[in-house]
């Protein structure tokens, strides 16, 4: 019988931290820092399944932010099984507790294993086309922090004009 192992990813531009679960233990392990780098990622789950000894059944996810959907296309590509959660439905922190990206790590995984998330957009059928992810990029810096920004799939970013007019972010909205 294979072993399912839920993988919660914290990441950054800077790097990633990832951690491990398996609901018949209930622990986590492997917790790990890495470079931002998918293929760091694969070679991870490689070596998890090595220590476990047995055919593993992996669950990634990680936060939506920053990173957009490039990471979540690069595992999936790679047959990895990967869902971006919605921060929003995340479990909040106690007040006396601090908040690290191993914690983050850990509860992802945790999410990941008792479904107590919401799945970000373009998940699990949804197959969004770079076009339209660059589209909601705009849309959603442009909304929430005054400044406007397309990221491409490959990361690259180039500032849009600010004169980008509200009718025109109305139709984009409504197209997409």
């Amino acid at each position: 019988m294979k072993s399912i192992v839920y993988v919660g990813m914290d990441v950054h531009s800077s790097n990633y931290t990832l951690s491990c679960y398996m609901v018949e233990n209930d622990k986590c392990f492997a917790t790990v820092q890495m470079e931002p780098d998918y293929k760091e990622i694969l070679k991870y789950l490689n070596k998890v399944q090595e220590n476990i000894g047995g055919p593993c059944e992996f669950h990634c996810g990680y936060e939506a932010g920053c990173l957009g959907y490039t990471l979540y296309h690069q595992l999936v590509e790679h047959g990895v099984d990967c869902t971006i959660l919605a921060p929003s439905t995340m479990p909040t922190y106690k007040k006396n507790e601090i908040k690290t990206d191993k914690r983050d790590a850990m509860k992802i995984a945790r999410c990941l294993a008792f479904n107590t998330y919401r799945a970000g957009r373009g998940q699990r059928g949804y197959g969004l086309l770079a076009g339209k992810i660059a589209v909601m990029s705009v849309l959603h810096i442009d909304e929430f922090s005054g400044q406007c920004y397309i990221f491409s799939k490959e990361r690259f970013s180039f500032s849009v004009p600010w004169s980008l007019a509200a009718w025109s972010r109305e139709w984009l909205r409504e197209a997409f």
